[in-house]
């Protein structure tokens, strides 16, 4: 008998557990980890499902997945699923995609490999054949009927990409999580702008990881641009944040670090997005919401970060650096 966590459909732990075959109660999901896999030399792992499987029997898959075990965190059952399925022990592991179906809950991770071409592991029961392809045989097989259709879907963004997924300035070393962060204040009328997705249950600051080889000046411009469709220009520098927590959901294993800069935007004399509007996604493919939130509302709010309650208010006019450390709260 199988055990899986049951995880609320935000990703966060709902404290029961499954049982692999059961039905899935109303509202509550399981995990799954993928790992999609490319050689050193920049040829994909593709790998035949056993035609025995439920879904998709003799289909082709990149890599290689499966349910994450009760007690296990998405990571750890991507490594366990590849050593299982290919014999391929993971380095390093980059998180490529999240996606979310009414009972299912899928992390995607991108694992690159020096392994011996030869060496590659077939499960009993799981696969029946492998091959390497180069990048340009891996789209024939992709836009093909051979290929996994759900697993097209969450890929979907990452081919489209050409393989490449966003440099955040984003790691994880062993129980540590790290993130490079900007977030932008837009304010008209005594409200801020702020963001939210049907998943999460509070508003969040626009803004977003910074890449790898962008300043943070250029990270915020992009991320407004792009949450907002409007080019706001940048008033000034006004919070350096540092922020350490302990993680939960995906990240419930993790002790978190995070350095947030938060720029105020130069006001465009008006709102000139509409309250309630949708203009971009988070990862995972979630539509986001804009809400303009009069500021003295902020403190009845469930709202990150919790700064702005305060210090919205009455905006600095020199650069403040403010820590917040929740591990020290139990």
């Amino acid at each position: 008998m199988e055990l899986w966590d049951a995880y609320k459909p935000d990703g966060t732990l709902a404290g029961g557990t499954l049982i692999r075959g059961e039905k899935i109660p109303e509202g509550l999901c399981h995990g799954v980890s993928e790992v999609f896999v490319m050689h050193e030399d920049g040829s994909i792992l593709l790998m035949q499902r056993d035609f025995n499987k439920p879904n998709y029997p003799g289909c082709w898959e990149s890599g290689a997945g499966g349910a994450v075990k009760k007690g296990e965190s998405f990571e750890l059952a991507a490594r366990r699923e590849l050593l299982e399925e290919t014999g391929i022990l993971a380095g390093e592991l980059e998180l490529i995609y999240k996606s979310f179906a009414p009972t299912t809950i899928y992390f995607g991770y991108f694992c690159k490999t020096n392994i011996a071409k030869d060496s590659i592991y077939l499960q009993v029961g799981e696969t029946i054949d492998y091959r390497w392809v180069s990048q340009a045989e891996f789209l024939e097989f992709y836009e093909s009927d051979i290929f996994s259709g759900s697993l097209k879907l969450r890929l979907q963004e990452f081919v489209k990409n050409k393989f490449v997924f966003e440099k955040d300035c984003c790691f994880t070393r062993g129980e540590f999580w790290f993130r490079y962060r900007v977030g932008a204040i837009i304010i008209e009328d005594d409200c801020v702008l702020m963001a939210r997705n049907d998943m999460d249950d509070y508003y969040y600051s626009i803004g977003g990881g910074v890449h790898m080889g962008e300043t943070s000046e250029q990270a915020v411009l992009r991320e407004v641009l792009e949450e907002t469709g409007i080019p706001y220009e940048i008033d000034r520098l006004a919070f350096v944040h540092e922020n350490l927590f302990h993680g939960d959901g995906s990240l419930g294993d993790k002790e978190c670090h995070v350095i947030e800069f938060y720029y105020v935007m130069k006001s465009a004399g008006y709102k000139k997005i509409e309250h309630q509007s949708s203009n971009s996604t988070v990862f995972g493919g979630l539509p986001e919401y804009l809400y303009w939130i009069p500021i003295v509302e902020l403190k009845n709010l469930k709202a990150f970060p919790l700064f702005f309650k305060d210090k919205l208010l009455n905006l600095p006019e020199i650069l403040e650096h403010l820590i917040s450390d929740e591990r020290m709260i139990r």
